[in-house]
């Protein structure tokens, strides 16, 4: 096998192709069927083998991905306006490790398509993501993506403004920088697209289940009618899809639902206007006559029941608006953020109303709005906590395994990125042994970007390096800090942390805030309870910290605990690990907490899931 690394200025580019001739010395003959590896300066990578003539011409239309990338390419168009193109693709896994070794082609029609290595499965648990990129690192949009796995397994997509296609699709997706997002449930595709009056919304989430699509808006984009919401959707063939009920929900919690009309769109929210002419309105129990303009309307009857966290019944005020919405005030001395509130609306022949808009308020100005599900029901506030760690290809989670600093930075960033709204950009990092085109470095770049990370002082970060527990300890603190909370500080808290080690501050301070336990006598670190914890131990700052210690530690500082209840009843609809079956175990709850996306409301200091 040969390795060549091509030098400065010279890339793998179709428009501009390298061609490698071997021959042996001796007798000048050409050397058939030799590997030949090619990178570079952007690590961008192609193999071959030399034909007949001892030669391989790269990029061809056809590549290993290696264990990186495979650069590949071709010409579109017809012959007088045929124009050469370069695609660097790379395919990982849903952890976002790389796939090494498999094989990618240009097919017909210009489509990219990916065979998987042998041992890698495509399905809704390990999705792949294919990602493409030019010669230069820019992303290249709407390329058609098939990736065949070695069981049959076909699934297609198109990659999105970030150059990223992930297969097979599911019925969760987050919109890209066009707004653009694709969801799936049974036999029905979905192509949603959401925006405002202002601009295409990236890193919304949608949903579609039961038939019904919600879309998340992210923070910093609000349900109001003086810049309205408005989602389109097609299916597959790229028809309108009409009279399919979408929710939209933004960070407040405020809610709006409607079903697409025949152009597949709404747009939310309703925005009020008034009648001219003299037109009457009306209220109260009956209709009434519009004067002048000789319309009529009529008010809609619910029966409404309101109780609070501890299910005993609350009188509110009610008022229905024109359009069957509910507006719901609570007695003085009941406040929203009490605990929570759950709402049953059903019509005056007792069936359950499903898709009323209901917004519930106090009288020192608190308010927030959620819809009834198709049980009538809607329980205010509640809050959405997203999945933030992942297991492996074979099922397991592996929660004694140790992380990586990698592994850990991924975790902070998908935080970050979450609570600010943003999308995690394509993005170099600084670190000279982080390679641009592995899955960590945007995630490494972008906690950079706000001084959670930092590295050697030779330059480097040392990525698929253990984390060691003062490593992870400082990230977290930085994290937390990041949101301009105030910390306190312990004063030597473990016998092991002397005032002169890197991480004193950090150790401590995570110490005062009880998301740290030491190491003693009965009692191992993060496994013991805030009530088990003795006065004096070890916290072992040096030692790589497991999966389950990060687990545990992250959503202490998030407030996040496990509703065990609501797992214990519903685990077959939960995210759950073939390694990970003994309930027993200390962090079997934890890691079930961290690895679900769900809805929860917040009772006493304790989460409730709702779904």
């Amino acid at each position: 096998n040969i390795t060549i690394k091509l030098p400065e200025g010279r890339l793998l580019d179709y428009a501009d192709r390298t061609t490698i001739s071997v021959f042996r010395t001796d007798t000048k003959d050409a050397v058939s069927g030799l590997n030949i590896f090619i990178a570079d300066k952007n690590n961008n990578a192609a193999t071959g083998t030399t034909d007949n003539n001892g030669q391989l011409t790269v990029p061809n239309n056809q590549s290993s991905t290696g264990d990186n990338n495979g650069t590949i390419g071709g010409n579109e168009g017809d012959d007088e306006t045929e124009k050469p193109f370069t695609y660097v693709v790379t395919v990982t896994d849903k952890n976002d490790y790389i796939i090494p070794n498999g094989t990618v082609y240009i097919g017909e029609d210009n489509d990219i398509v990916v065979k998987l290595p042998d041992g890698t499965v495509m399905d809704a648990t390990n999705r792949i993501t294919v990602t493409v990129n030019d010669a230069e690192g820019n992303a290249q949009p709407n390329v058609n993506v098939i990736v065949n796995a070695k069981d049959g397994t076909t699934a297609e997509d198109k990659t999105n403004s970030d150059g990223i296609a992930i297969v097979p699709p599911t019925n969760t997706d987050r919109t890209d920088k066009d707004g653009y997002a694709k969801v799936v449930e049974g036999d029905k595709t979905y192509n949603v697209v959401v925006n405002d009056e202002t601009e295409k919304i990236e890193n919304a989430i949608v949903t579609v289940n039961d038939g019904k699509l919600s879309v998340t808006l992210p923070n910093g984009k609000k349900l109001i009618s003086t810049n309205q919401t408005t989602v389109t959707v097609t299916d597959a063939d790229g028809k309108a899809v009409n009279g399919l009920s979408v929710t939209v929900t933004d960070a407040d919690n405020q809610t709006a639902t409607k079903s697409t009309d025949t152009s597949g769109k709404i747009t939310v929210p309703v925005k009020q206007s008034s009648g001219g002419g003299g037109g009457g309105s009306s209220s109260g129990g009956g209709p009434r006559s519009g004067g002048g303009g000789g319309s009529s309307s009529t008010t809609v009857s619910y029966n409404i029941t309101v109780t609070d966290k501890d299910g005993k019944p609350v009188t509110v005020t009610k008022a229905i608006g024109k359009d069957g919405n509910v507006t719901l005030t609570l007695p003085n001395g009941r406040l929203i953020d009490d605990g929570y509130y759950t709402i049953v609306i059903k019509d005056t022949k007792g069936n359950a109303r499903a898709d009323v808009d209901v917004t519930l308020k106090d009288k020192k100005n608190g308010e927030m709005t959620g819809t009834t599900d198709k049980n009538g029901t809607v329980v205010i506030p509640t809050q959405i906590h997203n999945a933030y760690v992942y297991g492996y290809e074979d099922g397991e989670f592996k929660p004694e395994g140790n992380m990586t600093r990698a592994e850990a930075a991924a975790i902070f960033a998908r935080n970050i990125s979450e609570r600010k709204g943003e999308t995690i950009p394509s993005k170099k990092s600084s670190f000279k042994d982080v390679n641009s085109k592995l899955w960590y470095s945007s995630p490494i770049a972008y906690l950079e970007n706000y001084n959670v990370i930092s590295g050697y002082s030779d330059g480097t970060f040392a990525p698929e390096t253990e984390i060691t527990r003062a490593e992870f300890v400082a990230m977290v603190t930085r994290f937390y800090e990041l949101s301009d909370k105030t910390t306190t500080q312990n004063k030597n808290s473990f016998a092991d942390v002397a005032t002169s080690h890197w991480a004193y501050k950090y150790i401590n301070t995570a110490s005062a805030m009880d998301w740290i336990a030491g190491y003693a006598a009965g009692c191992m670190g993060e496994q013991c309870s805030e009530a088990e914890r003795p006065a004096t131990s070890t916290f072992r700052p040096d030692n790589s910290i497991t999966r389950a210690e990060v687990v545990a530690i992250v959503n202490r500082v998030t407030g996040r605990s496990a509703d065990t209840e609501y797992i214990n009843k519903n685990m077959s609809a939960v995210n759950v690990f073939t390694d990970l079956i003994d309930k027993s175990y200390w962090a079997f709850y934890e890691i079930l907490e961290a690895a679900n996306t769900h809805s929860v409301v917040i009772s006493g200091g304790a989460e409730k899931w709702i779904r």
